[in-house]
């Protein structure tokens, strides 16, 4: 039962990422420089944010 908990964490955490991509721009900045200077990466990096929740639930739930 633990295990279809998990998988529906992560189902669930994908679609939440799926619809805020629509209103991503095309660039997100992910690391500011104390110059000021900004390392771009394509919006399709935030669904490596997706297994964020999975790796909690099974971590501190489990």
């Amino acid at each position: 039962m633990t295990n279809k908990k998990g998988i529906l964490v992560l189902i669930i955490s994908i679609a939440i990422l799926a619809l805020i991509y629509r209103v991503l721009p095309d660039r997100i900045p992910v690391l500011f420089w104390l110059t000021g200077n900004y390392l771009y990466a394509p919006r399709e990096f935030v669904f490596a944010f997706a297994i964020i929740p999975f790796v909690i639930y099974k971590t501190w739930w489990s």
